[in-house]
């Protein structure tokens, strides 16, 4: 993850998990472009079991696994669909397994870390079937990370990149997305960007045409300030960037910078921060 301080703000932008931010920031202010040419995806509106895209099997599964917790798993489905704008197609996997026998919770926490790593859809019956032999989230996390490349932003060459910023229905989102894309499933990064100039498809549309859960329109962003490094900072134990990459993973995971801190000092794997927080949040 590269980052840089606004030299007026005294602030670190930090665009998530993704590392091509300083090359196009010359590009941008070169061009003298924006970053807001992204569109946001409406809100897709469930009430009830009977429009979870949930089959009866599936539910009659959930219900029989845990009868006590069956409406508050229901209800972390529902949540889980409408805040990761969860495609039809994964919403059937989803149901696929569920019938099949597999623990709700445990298909929400394997979809959600998924979604944070640009997995793919064949993953989520792996890590159902890990957890149902016993593994733990940890284990089951930290071997995923040890079996799939962390992603490597392109290097482009300048006159490149300048070409794609230079077209009006592109932002600087869209060239990191098609970068993260094609990292993950190997398709050619212009043929990604070809194929939402010409025919129009959103984000969402690629990545699941790509069988990739993470069908996000925008790249989420948090912002540092330099007296916040300062303060985390420790000389020769915590730098600067492992900081920053606490800040990120707080965010991705709905907790206090603080929190997720102490424990990295501590000594704590990011997997093990991962699987306590999603297990606490779907269990």
């Amino acid at each position: 993850m590269k980052y840089k301080f606004n030299k007026m703000t005294k602030s670190l932008v930090v665009i998530l998990a993704l590392g091509t931010v300083l090359q196009l920031g010359s590009v941008l202010a070169k061009n003298a472009l924006t970053d807001q040419k992204t569109t946001v995806n409406t809100n897709k509106t469930f009430q009830n079991a009977a429009t979870l895209s949930l089959s009866q099997t599936a539910l009659d599964q959930i219900k029989e696994a845990d009868g006590a917790t069956y409406a508050r798993n229901l209800a972390n489905y529902e949540s889980m669909v409408k805040t990761l704008q969860v495609d039809e197609k994964f919403q059937k996997e989803l149901d696929r397994l569920a019938a099949a026998g597999s623990s709700l919770p445990d298909l929400l926490i394997a979809y959600e870390f998924l979604y944070q790593n640009y997995g793919k859809m064949q993953d989520l019956e792996q890590l159902a079937l890990e957890r149902s032999k016993g593994n733990d989230w940890e284990t089951i996390m930290e071997q995923y990370h040890s079996s799939h490349k962390a992603f490597v932003p392109r290097a482009f060459e300048a006159d490149e990149l300048e070409q794609w910023m230079s077209n009006p229905k592109l932002g600087s989102d869209d060239i990191m997305i098609a970068d993260t894309l094609s990292f993950v499933s190997g398709a050619a990064m212009e043929d990604l960007l070809k194929e939402k100039l010409e025919a129009n498809k959103s984000w969402q549309e690629i990545s699941t045409s790509l069988d990739i859960l993470n069908g996000s329109l925008s790249l989420p962003r948090l912002q540092i300030t330099k007296e916040q490094l300062n303060k985390y900072v420790q000389k020769g134990k915590f730098t600067e960037q492992q900081v920053a990459e606490a800040f990120v993973l707080a965010q991705k995971l709905g907790l206090t910078p603080e929190s997720v801190i102490a424990k990295k000092k501590a000594g704590t794997s990011d997997e093990a921060i991962m699987a306590k927080a999603y297990t606490d949040k779907y269990n």
